[in-house]
């Protein structure tokens, strides 16, 4: 006997080549965040959302092709099978897409507003993450249209772009979106046993932070391994400024 399914899932929907996915469901942010993953076979990093408000669990991490460190103190302890050798684990790159944005003094929150529509797309043509928002702050009742579009560059694999669009639909005054990066971030260990705790443990030492103009970067060294990984991030268009 032969069954069939009228419900086909939402990544089987429209052009086979856009995961698009419409509405904000908390509970699946990180199932989202996975199929949202972008990567060009160097950098790969999860489609978590820019803001880092704590409307839904998240796990914003990136990682580098072959950059393993290290595993600390507090991570050996929780491997089952201890080898006499050092056991590595691959580096979390710093949260390089996550923005603050601030409309009129508010900061946008999914879950401090109204929100009136939420569309998230990955062209895989293209490779382009797309996410638009239209959100209401409860206060005030002011009402913006948000659109976050990032790519990971297959011509040059070790750039990264992200563009921010902030469209005032009933009210006009100041927007200021901010960035704020650690390039010494934790790397959440993961060990297999979800009953285990998975600790953030620290992969690496920082070298030297700068910044000027509208530049700033950094450089770190990979404990155990030696390597060092030099970041670099850039802000270009009117009343950009950056520090370190």
């Amino acid at each position: 006997m032969n069954k069939t399914c009228n419900d086909t899932p939402w990544y089987a929907l429209g052009d086979p080549w856009v995961l698009a996915h419409s509405g904000w469901v908390p509970e699946k942010s990180l199932y989202l965040e996975t199929i949202f993953t972008q990567s060009n076979g160097y950098m790969g990093i999860r489609g978590y959302r820019e803001e880092t408000d704590k409307s839904g669990p998240s796990c914003r991490e990136g990682y580098l092709g072959g950059m393993f460190a290290k595993l600390p103190p507090t991570a050996r302890e929780l491997v089952i099978h201890d080898f006499p050798w050092d056991s590595r684990q691959m580096l979390a790159l710093p949260e390089i897409f996550s923005a603050w944005v601030v409309l009129e003094g508010d900061g946008f929150c999914l879950t401090a507003g109204d929100l009136e529509a939420y569309e998230s797309s990955l062209d895989l043509r293209t490779g382009i993450l797309r996410r638009e928002v239209v959100w209401s702050n409860r206060a005030g009742g002011r009402k913006t249209r948000l659109r976050f579009t990032r790519f990971l560059s297959a011509d040059c694999p070790h750039l990264a772009v992200q563009k921010i669009d902030v469209e005032p639909l009933n009210w006009s005054g100041e927007a200021e979106v901010f960035w704020d990066y650690d390039i010494g971030q934790r790397t959440i260990f993961r060990c297999g046993d979800p009953a285990k705790a998975n600790p953030a443990c620290p992969h690496c030492t920082i070298l030297a932070v700068g910044g000027s103009g509208q530049a700033v970067d950094g450089l770190v060294e990979v404990d155990g391994a030696g390597h060092r990984i030099a970041y670099a991030s850039r802000l270009e268009g009117p009343g950009a400024s950056s520090s370190a």
